[in-house]
């Protein structure tokens, strides 16, 4: 199964969601963004990731949104 992710870095919290392909949502996280907000992005991701139970190739495209969207470097495309 494929899975794509959504990183959404606000300027307090930041949130990740793990969806598979038939559009379900199969993980989701909530961390503090603090003062590094590509530290936040990456954990509120790897929390998903673990809470999904997959590994992170699994996972084909992410979009980073918020604030600090261009922060969250690891993804496919910030909106």
């Amino acid at each position: 199964m494929s899975y794509a992710a959504g990183v959404d870095v606000g300027s307090t919290q930041t949130k990740a969601v793990i969806i598979n392909s038939k559009k379900q949502i199969v993980a989701r996280a909530l961390t503090d963004t603090g003062a590094n907000v590509t530290a936040a992005a990456q954990k509120a991701f790897q929390q998903a990731i673990e809470a999904a139970k997959i590994g992170e190739e699994e996972v084909e495209y992410v979009i980073g949104t918020g604030y600090g969207r261009y922060k969250a470097t690891f993804g496919n495309k910030m909106d």
